[in-house]
């Protein structure tokens, strides 16, 4: 913060108190002395966090699921890869003839996904984003947006989103961990084969 700067006004304090009751659209308020307050929204079960940072600092990547570099890597099935910040990522295959349909349907979990293995053939890779990467989120029956665009909806924070996990099978993004499944992946009345993804924090 700024240890120099003192004139902490009451009205200054109501300011970030009302901000963090309600935080604006744009999740992010300037205060005095050049210090801003900075709502990171939940997106993968972590509780919802308020940073107050001057203006030349970042908000840490601790927190975040991230790829440890650039290169792409297999996902195991079954097996899991580390991650940065103490994250892992777990894949299995699943018995879709003793699978109970029920928590799929009703997962509220974005950190536990399960693929019809079937449409997302192995091998799985770990791989960030590129330039020009397209997903068709669950929910929009098929119609695909821009990669950027998806984490940008998502509040995905700006300074995680180079190294964010991805999921590929047969060069298609299938999950941005943490976040939604591919609508072609998602578990139907016609699948037989189940692929089971779980993104957790040690």
């Amino acid at each position: 913060m700024r240890p120099n700067f003192t004139e902490v006004s009451f009205q200054i304090i109501e300011q970030a108190r009302q901000f963090m009751a309600s935080p604006p659209q744009g999740k992010e308020a300037n205060l005095a002395g050049r210090v801003r307050i900075i709502f990171i929204v939940r997106i993968i079960f972590i509780g919802e966090r308020v940073y107050f940072a001057a203006w030349e600092a970042n908000v840490p990547l601790t927190i975040w699921p991230q790829m440890p570099n650039k290169t792409d890597c297999e996902l195991p099935v079954p097996g899991e890869v580390l991650l940065n910040n103490g994250w892992r990522l777990q894949a299995k295959h699943v018995d879709a003839q003793g699978m109970a349909y029920d928590p799929i349907l009703h997962n509220a979990s974005p950190c536990q996904v399960w693929l019809d293995a079937e449409e997302t053939p192995t091998p799985l890779t770990l791989r960030i984003r590129r330039p020009g990467d397209r997903f068709s989120p669950l929910g929009m029956d098929g119609q695909s947006m821009k990669v950027a665009d998806f984490m940008i909806n998502e509040k995905i924070p700006q300074q995680a989103r180079e190294r964010w996990p991805l999921v590929i099978s047969q060069g298609e993004v299938v999950w941005i961990a943490g976040c939604r499944l591919a609508h072609a992946a998602r578990i139907t009345s016609r699948t037989k084969k189940i692929i089971s993804l779980t993104l957790r924090r040690d």
